[in-house]
């Protein structure tokens, strides 16, 4: 069976709504930057995401996401399928042997327990 990775939701402004989540839900910021976010919860993780950037999906952690899947700065690769209604669905992989940002919330930890502000979101691509 896939695990769900994330959900992703669109939202109008990236850092005023993880300022939210945070302060509203206290879940911890993963990444942030003016077009995305990754938040972790208990449970899952959420991201958010602007509308010309990324679309609005669902993710799922899979072994093999397929032909024409893309490579990300993070290590992993995916690709987007549509639902039979239309929704958008990542087809998502995390290579073992790459560190990557999501390392630890698989088993819904975070190895540095990391929690900032919007204002000062952790990201290890900051230079």
């Amino acid at each position: 069976m896939n695990r769900i990775d994330h959900v992703a939701i669109t939202v109008d402004d990236v850092r005023e709504s993880v300022d939210w989540y945070v302060n509203e839900h206290g879940c911890a910021i993963i990444y942030c930057d003016d077009t995305w976010a990754m938040l972790q919860f208990d449970n899952i993780k959420l991201a958010l995401v602007v509308d010309d950037e990324h679309p609005f999906h669902i993710a799922f952690e899979v072994e093999d996401p397929g032909i024409e899947s893309t490579l990300h700065r993070d290590g992993s690769i995916s690709r987007y399928i549509d639902d039979p209604s239309g929704n958008k669905i990542e087809l998502i992989k995390y290579p073992k042997q790459t560190k990557h940002f999501a390392d630890g919330f698989h088993e819904g930890r975070w190895e540095d327990d990391k929690t900032l502000d919007s204002d000062n979101c952790y990201s290890e691509f900051d230079e």
